[in-house]
């Protein structure tokens, strides 16, 4: 029996995510022999792009651009516009792949997340915490309380107070979660 080239694809990036997932230098030797990446799933191709990151000569720049440019749904995933940012920047990059990346990176930068904050730094923007939120005010605690589900006493979800040994979200003696 011989195997159609999708076929032969699909089994060598399957072995290439296995090799990949056990961190082994030889997974980017596998997805090599991939002919075609339309072949593969965007679930292949990202274990593709990892183990080209991981490329025991350094970061394969070109594997990664190839492979990121082959995947199909969720083209602004901040994994992926980061990735694809960064293997643009690689090398000796023109003007315009220059100018993209900026442009790609820009529009994820954000405290918000781990590859959005990678971006601000990429772009020289100083990742900050979060503004820590302001205290619940009483009218806030009033308006819980008369909720259903809410410990009276110390404002938090039947199922968090329950964790406090808070029974069933009422005003229990048993509360032990300090009082707002």
């Amino acid at each position: 029996m011989q195997l159609g080239a999708e076929e032969r694809d699909w089994i060598w990036a399957v072995i290439g995510r296995q090799a990949a997932q056990k961190l082994s230098p030889d997974a980017q030797g596998y997805f090599a022999r991939v002919e075609r990446d339309a072949h593969l799933s965007d679930e292949l191709l990202g274990w593709k792009v990892r183990a080209a990151l991981r490329a025991p000569r350094g970061t394969d720049w070109k594997t990664v651009l190839q492979a990121i440019n082959a995947m199909g749904e969720d083209r602004n995933d901040p994994t992926r516009v980061y990735w694809k940012a960064r293997a643009l920047l690689a090398g000796k990059p023109g003007d315009a792949q220059r100018a993209e990346a900026q442009q790609m990176l820009q529009a994820i930068a954000s405290p918000r997340g781990f590859y959005e904050q990678l971006a601000m730094e990429e772009l020289g923007l100083k990742v900050t915490a979060p503004v820590k939120a302001a205290p619940v005010t009483p009218a806030e605690k009033e308006m819980a309380v008369g909720n259903a589900g809410w410990c009276a006493r110390c404002t938090r979800s039947a199922s968090a107070c329950a964790a406090k040994a808070c029974a069933s979200g009422t005003t229990p003696p048993t509360c032990t979660s300090r009082a707002a």
